[in-house]
């Protein structure tokens, strides 16, 4: 089995979330390529209790799918409109806002 094939059976969230920005032609945020973010899933409990990270984007979905609580350090960027990553993160149907805590200020 080629890795292509273990990185599509085993990254639900992020083969969805991938197909959803190549098909909409959404403007794909955050600095993770999507295999490192299968490689995260694929590794990570699908039930963490809490979780963390510098940012937001595509690793802010992610995480909020597979944490309880998940706590995402970033600048508040609403101003920036459609290229806004908190924007982006609470457009998306993948994303589970009720177990994100957001601390907005520099990173």
């Amino acid at each position: 089995m080629s890795d292509a094939n273990i990185n599509s059976s085993q990254s639900p969230i992020i083969d969805k979330l991938e197909h959803l920005e190549h098909t909409r032609a959404i403007h794909a945020h955050g600095g993770l390529a999507y295999d490192t973010l299968k490689g995260f899933e694929r590794i990570l409990s699908a039930d963490m209790e809490r979780t963390a990270e510098t940012g937001c984007g595509r690793s802010t979905i992610l995480f909020s799918d597979i944490s309880q609580h998940h706590t995402a350090f970033c600048l508040d960027d609403h101003d920036y409109g459609v290229q806004s990553r908190i924007g982006y993160f609470e457009k998306s149907n993948l994303a589970k806002p009720a177990n994100v805590e957001w601390v907005l200020g520099p990173t």
